[in-house]
């Protein structure tokens, strides 16, 4: 079956899929580039947090060791003994 001139026009060169392959290539590295971005930034976001939990977690730790100083001294001045539960 002959091809017509139009139809003829139609096919696709083994240069064309080199430049196929090339865009999509680069389409695929571009795509790749912005998904690590989205992980690095998340993973900035995270320690972020982390961080600010640990630092919130050391200041309760020194609040409670000071509540607990203080309430040992005002149990040996007052005779109190520690309410065991």
């Amino acid at each position: 079956m002959p091809l017509t001139p139009d139809e003829f026009n139609k096919l696709v060169l083994k240069d064309d899929l080199k430049k196929f392959k090339e865009e999509l290539k680069e389409e695929l590295m571009e795509d790749n580039r912005k998904n690590t971005d989205k992980v690095l930034r998340s993973n900035d976001e995270l320690m972020a947090e982390l961080k600010k939990n640990g630092e919130n977690f050391t200041m309760n730790q020194a609040a409670h060791d000071r509540f607990e100083k203080r309430i040992g001294v005002l149990e040996e001045k007052t005779g109190i003994s520690p309410v065991s539960v």
